[in-house]
């Protein structure tokens, strides 16, 4: 009873700065997260978070796996499709590691030994991609990668979604439960007081 009282006079004596700060971190973060440093640093934590990094990252991988496959049919080589995907990843982290490895392709590496170099990519992708590097069949290989990951996202999705209701449901109550016990510990202890 005492926490939420506490709780509420601090509201009531400084919610307006609370709100004032809100507002200035929101504004600062806007603007940070629009830099170099912080795109990378949030693009490398959509990466990591649980729950949210496997949809982030599968969808990524698939996504690039159909991108690259997509332009090595039409005829483009292998630099070039490389450096569009790069452009177009839409994660710093992931474009980071496609730089990386075009400029060791460029030194006659091949693209899996550079993309596993790099920590960013899972290690079952990367072996899909020797294989058909190897057996002359790289955009057969980036198909099953695209495939692959594709329902590993829509998986995470699923399980995301599943697992998401109930969070919510033990956060909020947990908070009512905390304002109904302080409220009613306070009824209980007034009344055995007067009995």
């Amino acid at each position: 009873t005492r926490i939420l009282k506490g709780m509420s006079n601090f509201t009531i004596n400084y919610g307006w700065t609370m709100a004032v700060g809100a507002v200035l971190f929101v504004i600062w973060f806007r603007k940070w997260k629009d830099t170099e440093k912080g795109r990378r640093v949030i693009d490398g934590w959509k990466l990591k978070v649980p729950l949210i990094s496997g949809i982030v990252a599968t969808g990524a991988y698939s996504s690039l796996a159909y991108t690259l496959r997509t332009l090595l049919v039409n005829g483009v080589n292998v630099l070039q499709a490389l450096k569009i995907c790069e452009d177009t990843c839409g994660n710093a982290v992931i474009g980071d590691a496609l730089k990386v490895a075009r400029q060791k392709v460029t030194d006659g590496t091949t693209i899996s030994g550079p993309l596993a170099a790099s920590g960013v990519f899972p290690r079952i992708m990367t072996d899909m991609l020797a294989v058909g590097g190897q057996a002359g069949d790289m955009v057969g290989s980036l198909d099953h990668i695209g495939k692959r990951y594709q329902k590993d996202m829509d998986r995470n999705i699923a399980a995301f979604t599943n697992a998401l209701e109930p969070i919510l449901i033990v956060v909020i109550a947990g908070v009512i439960g905390f304002v109904a016990i302080a409220i009613l510990s306070a009824v209980f202890k007034v009344s055995s007081s007067l009995g």
